[in-house]
């Protein structure tokens, strides 16, 4: 079976080197991956219980994200009768108390904490399980950062990536962690990195603060995307990822200060670099899907490797490009699906969910899931945002409102607030929502113009948002560089942005998830657009 995968991969390889990497251009929406993924499907809402908390809401997950991916369906995704069974079963098995005996619960609170924080999008009907799980997964955190075996001296890099990915969702969707969880875990596997730059299964410490890396003794291929993925989660939580440097010579931003970024989680910013940038050499060196056996754990690992480009392709602004990673794993899985399912170690329900996640581009979704965000504790947003201010505001939920006449609250959130409430807030900044008087108008905004050159993800979006509800012409030179963000949403706000004040509605192309080409010709078409309508605009004012 083996040999003919590898003799598939190459000769997908050879086809796509011919046809100049055109060949291979699978997506969820190709017609191969709607075959595949739709008998997977027919077999997992036919297949057996698992009788497990991670085996039951893996599938509920797989199920969910099947039907959220394919709307055209008509299926609703939340009320289909695997996911509500999962959650009936998570539920009862709370009521009855879990058994921290199980040398498998540590993936099991994971996956059931991923699978309720995606399910539950207004964070009333599932608060109290997740909650529940939450506490409990920080309570088998262990002094070192890890999480791992009861009985094992050393800490697990499959099982903490399942700690620090269930942390990232809790944090996205507004639940309140420990603020030092996630800093452990992430610490420890930069401290248990192999010199090489692979990562091992079981890690070796050298000890909190000690970043000198020792020679691991169970380092495993599999294991490079689970921890690499992690490190870009990291990456986002620390308000790390998108980073830019100030364009040289210009004139409109010679006067734009640096602003204080505000995080949510505090890490050691040039040992992750270090870290993402050593992990992403070895593998890239020495990745094959073909080195893989394809029983075993190989769709266990379908969803780290997923994960790890997803987060990797966000974090650096790649989004949209080629995928070959994608294409080799979409061929592979077509090639050794049977009567309907895929095997491994786990059992055909458990390789089936992790297949079909990654055939989905689960970590795709939950990235555009997160990007907006909700009221943190059930409580639904004022319809009026200016009616929301910091004092309305405790541990990050919404008490109540309290009428105010400017928006100072809200530009005091961008510059200091808490990553997760300004996600909250963003999908409402859109609209007139600064100043009328022209004075403090122009004020608040060049608050905003250095927010959007130098401010963490959150805050350069929610920058983007308002200063494009302006339709100030003098603002085109930032929205035109806030085109050039790593980030596709701040890209693409800033488009509509152009598009409003210029009033060219269909302005200068640029699609939703634009390559790094597509943005350079569409900076250099607004660009001879602003110096159109402001003859003495030079170069620099719009560089």
């Amino acid at each position: 079976m083996k040999r003919v995968v590898a003799v598939a991969l190459i000769g997908a390889f050879v086809v796509c080197m011919i046809n100049n990497a055109t060949a291979w251009a699978y997506t969820p929406e190709s017609e191969k991956v709607r075959k595949i993924t739709a008998d997977a499907i027919k077999y997992l809402v036919k297949s057996s219980k698992e009788d497990s908390i991670g085996g039951e809401a893996l599938k509920g997950l797989a199920v969910y994200k099947y039907y959220h991916r394919y709307r055209d369906l008509k299926v609703s995704d939340i009320d289909h009768p695997q996911v509500q069974y999962a959650v009936k079963y998570i539920r009862n098995e709370l009521q009855k108390g879990l058994n921290n005996s199980d040398k498998t619960l540590n993936y099991s609170l994971g996956i059931a904490i991923i699978f309720l924080c995606e399910i539950d999008g207004n964070q009333k009907a599932y608060r109290s399980e997740i909650e529940t799980l939450l506490r409990a997964l920080f309570a088998r955190q262990r002094p070192d950062g890890a999480w791992s075996y009861p009985d094992e001296a050393t800490g697990d890099t499959s099982q903490t990536q399942y700690g620090i990915l269930s942390t990232w969702f809790a944090i996205k969707k507004g639940y309140q962690v420990p603020g030092n969880s996630m800093q452990r875990a992430v610490d420890w596997l930069i401290r248990t990195q192999d010199p090489s730059g692979q990562f091992p299964y079981q890690g070796y410490d050298p000890g909190p603060g000690n970043y000198n890396r020792i020679r691991q003794g169970q380092v495993r291929f599999t294991m490079s995307p689970a921890a690499l993925g992690c490190l870009y989660i990291a990456q986002d939580s620390a308000g790390l990822a998108g980073q830019r440097t100030q364009p040289k010579s210009t004139d409109v931003f010679k006067s734009t200060k640096a602003v204080r970024r505000t995080v949510k989680i505090s890490v050691n910013a040039p040992m992750l670099r270090r870290a993402i940038s050593d992990g992403n050499r070895w593998y890239n060196a020495n990745h094959s899907l073909a080195k893989l056996d394809t029983g075993k754990n190989f769709h266990y690992y379908l969803y780290s490797f997923e994960r790890y480009h997803a987060m990797k392709a966000f974090c650096e602004g790649t989004r949209g490009g080629p995928a070959p990673w994608y294409d080799a794993g979409v061929d592979t899985l077509a090639a050794t699906q049977k009567e309907l399912h895929w095997s491994g170690t786990r059992g055909p329900v458990i390789s089936t969910s992790f297949a079909l996640l990654f055939l989905l581009r689960s970590m795709e979704i939950a990235i555009e899931d997160t990007a907006g965000g909700q009221s943190r504790g059930g409580y639904e947003l004022p319809d009026d945002l200016t009616s929301l201010t910091a004092g309305d505001l405790k541990d990050g939920q919404v008490v109540g409102p309290k009428k105010v006449t400017d928006i100072e609250s809200i530009l005091k959130l961008i510059e200091e607030g808490d990553l997760a409430d300004l996600q909250r807030i963003i999908p409402d900044l859109d609209g007139e929502v600064l100043d009328p008087d022209r004075v403090k108008r122009k004020k608040q905004v060049g608050k905003l113009r250095e927010t959007l050159t130098s401010g963490g993800f959150s805050q350069r979006l929610a920058a983007a948002k308002m200063i494009s509800s302006s339709g100030d012409i003098d603002n085109v030179p930032h929205l035109i560089f806030a085109l050039t963000d790593g980030d596709h949403r701040i890209t693409r706000t800033a488009r509509d942005g152009l598009r409003l004040i210029s009033r060219k509605f269909k302005g200068f192309g640029l699609s939703d998830l634009p390559t790094i080409d597509e943005k350079e010709l569409a900076v250099k078409k607004w660009r001879r657009w602003y110096q159109s309508v402001r003859p003495a605009a030079s170069d620099g004012d719009v560089n």
